[in-house]
């Protein structure tokens, strides 16, 4: 269950830099959500330490944002693979149509796309965001 469904209350709290960073660096060294700290917190300052305190562990952080550059690499490499797969589906017809030479340009053409898509994917692989 979520910690959500568990407790239905809340408050909105603005901080400033130097509490904030504490409670984050605290919620990290124990590996449990900033909500836990600060519920621990108030329970603490309450007299409150019979109520019981949900521990929430803590989540990964998001991702960071990537790049422009590597979301248009991912868009071109996504129009690569369409195109791929569109040149496959037409040497298939133009050889089932008995067109035999431009199947065999098609078969040529196929590793060459294939080849780029493979540099695009290793392309955006290092532009990527750890």
């Amino acid at each position: 269950m979520s910690e959500t469904r568990r407790l239905k209350n809340s408050f909105q709290v603005r901080l400033d830099d130097a509490t904030h960073s504490a409670i984050m660096a605290r919620s990290v060294s124990r590996n449990v959500s900033a909500g836990t700290i600060i519920r621990e917190m108030i329970a603490e300052n309450l007299g409150n330490q019979s109520s019981r305190i949900i521990s929430v562990p803590r989540k990964k952080p998001p991702r960071k944002a990537q790049p422009d550059d590597v979301l248009e690499l991912a868009r071109l490499r996504e129009a690569m693979a369409e195109t791929c797969g569109a040149l496959v589906q037409c040497s298939i017809r133009s050889r089932e149509a008995g067109h035999l030479d431009t199947h065999g340009k098609i078969e040529e053409l196929l590793p060459e796309v294939r080849k780029y898509t493979r540099r695009v994917d290793r392309l955006k692989v290092r532009l990527q965001v750890k």
